[in-house]
């Protein structure tokens, strides 16, 4: 939404990693679109964008993007008699004038016509930046759960998660102004509006269509730790999951990319927005907040919104960081038994596949695949020892892990239900993302996280069916984003980030899977890669946590034990970090960059350090995935806000050569 330059696109070397986090060059988009791009953010609260999509809203530049308030965020603690604001409504005005400023930030003397717009019966307020008019904010204004003058169920008021959860019992939500309680200057133009179950998904899919959304961002609808669940967010955002499965992106071509963001939870887990990045952010939610009304001392009190205090430890965490509820992860491309590259990804709700039609050569995709329904984005795709493909996600209807095979003909077998290892269905929602690793005979083994907060695991039997129960092998605060994979002799290493540190098992002959006494590692930001040197030693990066944003690494000694102290070998990286070893021995590995373009880190030589930052630009949303094509070149995939897949390509193999210009990757 506000504009940031990013690195250009194509191969620009730098001598050192600082050299790369100082100065970033013009926005640069190095292909076609397969849509027009078109973000739309549908929050419940104002300033929820602001705490928890930052900087991934930052990063959309020029591109049409909408953000759309549900609530007007109408807590009375701050209105009414000897109060900041005289009414309810006054105190929501106020948050939106909040929210022009943020929103309009950096722009000399920004202007915003505010018109009444009718979608789908009701009249709501859409507010566009006269100096740049691709930003939108759009207000619905409905009451928040939050609001003390209001208990849901009575006097016609319901909160947005049980208009959500209830749709049959005839529940309604009503906007501000619509009750004498929220005062007498609330405008007549947005009250008295009505929403149903059915009222809420019409018109929000009927937003959709208006925006002609691309990529649709919200909060968290299942929150994955078992605290601090807040019920407007939770409502909205299955609102929004709904609503998206009526609307199939511009065109109806499919291209639709839905992006969920991490809310109150984020407090738990490492700072992972470097000090520039998050600095910015809190400068942002500065102007959100307005001037201090205490300038000479006591609690920070904003003109705008006086609720929160930007300086405490609750406000601050935030600015500190951004977390996706599902990243979409490090392992969603792998070759099939030809030789052609598969990628695998949640699009247009649905599990989409591209593949090479070639060995190294242009692709077909997406792909639906057949029986498909809403999964977590974090989808793995591996081969197992007979060359078969798998797809292994989470089912978000029922929290089930599912998995699917390639067949004989290219095509994709029956879904299946792997089970969830959590004996109560109400922790089911406690599961986390599945790593899968196929083992040294072959068969596959499923990790996940449990609801005790350690990890179990499902291993195939011989025969290539599944058990039916789990197996606990501990750990403690455990994330959802595991990463499993084949030391050289060929036993299991797992990693899985905590919020104490990075825990490690590694898989005995006997197949018991011992967890390290201590962590192997610190916090990460992010899910772990897994590559190998060319003399076979495994080696990790990640995300660094604790507020630097920087790649790290870590790697076995020749002796086979892990080193416990990262090494800090490359730019800011976002959410992950993929990496690959090329047909020359050295590995590379990419990540989201702070401009929002992909940067790469390069071995020098095979089983040595990294000496080449690569800066393939472009401006993409989720992590990149590197992986080698069947003609030993390194190949690297992302999404861009079109919902598309892209790819950037070596000319050549080998970890030092050049990469071909960024391209639609299918349709």
């Amino acid at each position: 939404m506000r504009v940031r330059t990013k690195a250009m696109a194509g191969l620009a070397t730098f001598a050192t990693a600082a050299a790369i986090a100082a100065v970033w060059g013009p926005p640069a988009f190095a292909d076609s679109p397969a849509v027009a791009p078109s973000v739309l953010a549908i929050i419940a609260h104002p300033d929820d964008d602001l705490l928890f999509f930052e900087p991934d809203m930052k990063e959309d530049y020029n591109l049409p993007s909408t953000s759309l308030y549900v609530t007007g965020g109408d807590a009375t603690n701050h209105a009414g008699p000897n109060k900041e604001f005289p009414s309810t409504c006054a105190y929501s005005e106020s948050r939106f004038n909040g929210l022009r400023a943020a929103h309009s930030r950096g722009v000399q003397n920004p202007t915003w016509t505010r018109n009444a717009v009718t979608v789908d019966g009701h009249v709501i307020e859409e507010d566009t930046l006269d100096q740049r008019p691709s930003t939108k904010l759009v207000f619905l204004r409905l009451h928040e759960a939050g609001d003390g003058n209001y208990k849901s169920g009575e006097n016609g008021f319901q909160n947005i998660y049980d208009l959500f959860s209830f749709p049959k019992e005839g529940l309604r939500e009503m906007s501000e102004g619509s009750d004498p309680r929220d005062g007498s200057d609330c405008d007549g133009r947005w009250a008295h509006q009505y929403y149903t179950h059915d009222d809420m998904f019409q018109t929000l899919a009927a937003l959709m269509a208006r925006y002609q959304a691309s990529t649709v961002l919200s909060l968290d609808p299942n929150v994955g730790y078992n605290f601090e669940r807040n019920i407007d967010h939770i409502g909205v955002t299955r609102f929004v999951g709904a609503a998206s499965q009526s609307w199939h992106g511009p065109g109806g071509r499919g291209h639709l990319l839905l992006r969920d963001y991490r809310d109150y939870t984020v407090n738990v887990d490492p700072a992972d927005l470097d000090p520039g990045t998050a600095g910015d952010k809190q400068q942002e939610f500065l102007a959100y907040v307005g001037p201090n009304r205490n300038p000479n001392g006591g609690r920070y009190s904003g003109k705008n919104d006086p609720e929160p205090d930007p300086y405490n430890a609750f406000y601050s965490g935030f600015t500190h960081r951004e977390y996706p509820r599902w990243t979409n992860g490090v392992n969603w491309a792998a070759l099939d038994s030809a030789g052609r590259l598969n990628a695998v990804a949640m699009l247009d709700n649905k599990v989409q596949v591209w593949r090479e039609n070639s060995s190294g050569g242009a692709w077909t995709g997406p792909t639906t695949v057949p029986g498909s329904s809403p999964l977590a984005p974090a989808l793995t795709l591996l081969k197992d020892g007979s060359g078969t493909l798998h797809i292994v996600g989470v089912r978000l209807s029922d929290e089930q892990i599912v998995t699917t095979a390639q067949t004989s003909s290219g095509g994709w077998g029956p879904w299946m239900s792997l089970g969830n290892p959590n004996p109560d269905p109400a922790q089911e929602a406690l599961t986390g993302n599945p790593a899968v690793v196929a083992e040294r005979d072959g068969r596959l083994t499923v990790f996940v996280r449990n609801w005790g907060s350690g990890v179990s695991i499902l291993k195939q039997n011989p025969n290539g069916t599944w058990p039916q129960e789990w197996t606990d092998i501990k750990g403690y605060q455990v994330r959802d984003d595991l990463t499993a994979g084949l030391a050289p002799d060929g036993h299991v290493e797992l990693f899985a980030p905590a919020i104490g540190g990075l825990l490690h098992w590694s898989e005995t002959p006997g197949g018991a899977y011992p967890i390290d006494r201590v962590p192997v590692g610190p916090p990460t930001a992010g899910p772990v890669s897994i590559s190998r040197n060319a003399d076979g030693r495994m080696e990790i990066f990640y995300v660094e946590g604790g507020g630097t944003g920087k790649v790290a690494t870590q790697w076995q000694r020749p002796t086979g034990f892990w080193t416990t102290t990262p090494g800090v070998i490359g730019p800011v990286g976002l959410e992950a970090v993929s990496a690959n070893a090329g047909g020359d021995g050295r590995m590379t590995a990419a990540t989201r960059n702070g401009g929002g373009g992909v940067s790469l880190m390069v071995q020098g030589a095979p089983n040595v350090g990294f000496s080449s930052f690569p800066d393939l630009g472009n401006v993409v949303i989720g992590a990149p995935v590197v992986a080698l094509d069947g003609q030993g070149r390194q190949v690297v995939l992302a999404f861009e806000r079109d919902g598309a897949l892209h790819a950037a390509r070596q000319t050549a193999p080998g970890a030092g050569s050049p990469y071909g210009a960024w391209a639609l990757a299918g349709n």
